[in-house]
């Protein structure tokens, strides 16, 4: 089965799909696209539609994962 990941604004919004099929994958291709693409300060990353975890900027920079 494959599952489906999606970058996503806090108001719901999809930004990007990710093109992984596996969920460390999909989280690594989402820091590296924060660094380069990202124009908000936070953003869900969603699986089949749930959330799956949290991508957020600090002040100090840097990007950050956490695990929903």
């Amino acid at each position: 089965m494959t599952m489906t990941f999606q970058i996503v604004e806090q108001n719901g919004n999809a930004v990007v799909e990710i093109p992984c099929e596996e969920k460390i994958a999909a989280q690594v291709w989402a820091m590296d696209w924060a660094k380069s693409k990202a124009s908000a300060d936070e953003y869900l990353i969603k699986q089949d539609g749930n959330d799956c975890a949290k991508l957020f900027h600090t002040a100090g920079g840097q990007w950050y994962l956490m695990n929903a």
